[in-house]
């Protein structure tokens, strides 16, 4: 990674985000669930940032929440990531939606709800589709050691690890794709 620049994707210009942790979170809270609008509220992770904000709106806007879960958050606190989120999740809280959905039978057995498959294209990496060596060239990987990184680049995704994990290889003709 080159000096000075992330690992991590930045918002798109002219974003407006607005941060907030820790003890200013819970004042904002409130702030953030009197903005949200629509017939239905989505929370995307059972967090105190998605969900906690959404059931608020959901109470104060008398509408139905649906909690959207992609993954098991706790496993990366429990499941031996060191680069743990720091985020509270409100897993045992989930059941307080009025509806759930989940992408693979492992959450569904876990959360119940309806199973969404995420919407990937099985076909996208398959190798007989590509010319490897055209493709090795435009990209300037010709003679060298790939490993690559299809994941979404996220603190908790790993990606962190992958990257001393390579470091570890000492090999100078490695290189990582994200």
């Amino acid at each position: 990674v080159p000096a000075g620049k992330s690992i991590y994707p930045v918002e798109p210009e002219g974003t407006r985000l607005k941060t907030v942790t820790g003890e200013r979170f819970v004042s904002y809270a409130p702030e953030a669930a009197r903005a949200l609008s629509g017939q239905v509220i989505v929370a995307v992770k059972p967090r105190t940032s998605s969900f906690g904000v959404a059931l608020l709106g959901g109470l104060r806007h008398n509408k139905p929440v649906v909690l959207d879960i992609d993954d098991w958050e706790l496993s990366y606190r429990f499941g031996g990531v060191r680069h743990q989120t720091k985020q509270f999740t409100l897993e045992k809280m989930s059941r307080l939606a009025s509806a759930i959905t989940v992408n693979n039978t492992y959450l569904q057995s876990r959360f119940g709800g309806t199973l969404l498959p995420s919407g990937r294209d099985g076909t996208l990496f398959d190798p007989s589709r590509f010319d490897t060596g055209k493709s090795r060239r435009a990209l300037g990987l010709d003679n060298r050691f790939v490993l690559m990184f299809p994941g979404t680049a996220v603190p908790h995704s790993g990606l962190e690890d992958l990257l001393q994990a390579v470091e570890r290889l000492e090999r100078a003709d490695a290189v990582l794709v994200v």
